[in-house]
């Protein structure tokens, strides 16, 4: 994946100043970045905080929200090539505490487990806390609906899949992570460990107050949020979706494990892949905390996926026009409408 700087240059000067007016304030940073036919032709990286001696704003790192999920779901995909699980295992093959025997890892993955939201009492766990946050859960959860009947986005649940990964592996999410993935892209800004680059984080701005959220700073690793990461380095990731499971000349994931992340696999009830949410013509999300069906550009074909997340990030793949691309602020307002994504877009899709 090369970047072409003559279009990287044309674009900014083209579109920069439109681009910038669409992020919606408030704001201090963000990276919006497109890779098409395996070049990256847009790559914009924006930092008011940044100064002579401090962090470029290339290396900026952002913290995505729930685009977490497509990494972490990837991650669990990686180990059916291995044979040592599958989509439809009961999750409580590997967690004995889990009370559901009909609930599968694919329900978890596609927020399909008939889940009684109102029945889960948890937050975020502090640095410490993971094992007490999992107890709860376990201990908590109960269902309302007919598993796989109902789309019902739970962010908590979709944490359980890191317990599994964890179990299953006998590794870290994070060691995990850099050995498939991080390490054999060149993700070298890509981290779970968000305490070890605080420093070089712009945390997400309150929409109303403009305050940061620098406590995510002491939050565990949950795998449902909390990825600390660049646009570009999600480029990468996109490319090698894209390329089948390749990265130039490196094999980081089966061909059948890249195609999975792109094909719809809830009998197109729901619009879903396995880590991914997919463009449809109508709202097949349901009304959930997550915008996801107005965050596609116009110009997406209708293989596009992607992901948003809480703290104004952005991030697909279109294999029809073999591009992906990211769109990582750290304006949380951003999130509250999908449309702010699809205005900007509707730009990087006609470049």
């Amino acid at each position: 994946m090369q970047k072409n700087e003559t279009l990287c240059q044309y674009h900014q000067e083209r579109y920069g100043t439109l681009l910038h007016r669409l992020v919606q304030e408030p704001f201090n940073c963000y990276q919006i970045a497109m890779v098409k036919h395996g070049e990256i032709i847009l790559k914009l990286n924006y930092d008011a905080s940044a100064t002579e001696g401090t962090t470029p704003p290339e290396d900026r790192r952002l913290l995505v929200g729930s685009v977490t999920k497509a990494i972490t779901g990837a991650l669990l995909l990686k180990l059916l090539e291995t044979g040592e699980v599958t989509l439809y295992d009961s999750v409580s093959r590997f967690i004995p505490e889990w009370k559901h025997e009909e609930i599968t890892l694919l329900h978890l993955m596609t927020h399909t487990g008939g889940f009684d939201d109102s029945s889960l009492s948890v937050t975020w766990p502090d640095r410490g806390a993971r094992s007490a946050y999992y107890d709860a859960i376990y201990a908590q959860l109960r269902t309302k609906d007919t598993p796989g009947q109902v789309n019902r986005y739970n962010t908590h649940t979709f944490a359980v899949l890191t317990d599994v990964l964890e179990r299953v592996t006998g590794q870290p999410l994070e060691e995990f992570a850099q050995e498939q993935l991080f390490q054999p892209l060149g993700m070298e800004r890509t981290t779970y460990l968000v305490h070890t680059v605080s420093d070089r984080i712009a945390y997400p701005l309150d929409a109303t107050t403009g305050h940061p959220a620098v406590e995510l700073s002491g939050k565990d690793i949950t795998g449902d949020t909390g990825l600390c990461t660049t646009a570009e380095d999600l480029l990468r990731f996109g490319q090698m979706v894209l390329e089948g499971g390749s990265f130039g000349d490196k094999r980081v994931f089966a061909e059948q494990t890249a195609a999975l992340m792109l094909q719809e696999i809830t009998g197109d009830r729901f619009g879903r892949t396995p880590n991914f949410w997919i463009k449809t013509a109508s709202d097949k999300h349901g009304t959930t905390n997550a915008d996801f069906h107005r965050c596609y550009s116009d110009f997406h074909s209708p293989r596009t996926v992607g992901h948003n997340g809480f703290t104004g990030c952005w991030f697909f793949i279109d294999p029809a026009a073999e591009t992906a691309g990211a769109i990582l602020t750290n304006s949380k307002k951003m999130n509250q409408d999908g449309r702010n994504y699809k205005r900007i877009g509707n730009i990087m899709m006609t470049l």
